[in-house]
């Protein structure tokens, strides 16, 4: 289990490879939308100039303003090198932007 904090970037938080299986996305405290995004890396760029390079996200998912979700992935997303993640209230890609309220991301992981 990953429980992590998030107003930006978190890098490697499964350290290696492995399987998500679960992920819940705590965006109670935000009146807007924000999107989870994930890249299989020890790390990531973000950034507006590599639309197609590391600041690319391998998922993303929206969680709705005032909700908490939870997401299930019975078949797993296998990640083979490490889960970096960010959370942003913008959908574009490269959006660098932090939510206006640290939200929580859980991760259950194998």
């Amino acid at each position: 289990d990953r429980v992590t904090s998030v107003a930006s970037y978190s890098a490697n938080a499964l350290t290696g490879s492995g399987t998500v299986y679960l992920i819940e996305i705590d965006n109670e405290l935000n009146s807007s939308a924000v999107y989870l995004k994930i890249v299989d890396a020890t790390s990531a760029t973000i950034s507006n100039s590599t639309p197609n390079g590391n600041g690319t996200p391998d998922y993303m998912f929206k969680a709705p303003a005032h909700t908490k979700i939870c997401i299930t992935v019975p078949g797993g997303i296998a990640l083979s090198t490490g889960l970096s993640f960010w959370v942003t209230p913008g959908k574009a890609l490269g959006s660098t932007t932090d939510p206006d309220q640290n939200g929580v991301v859980k991760f259950l992981s194998a």
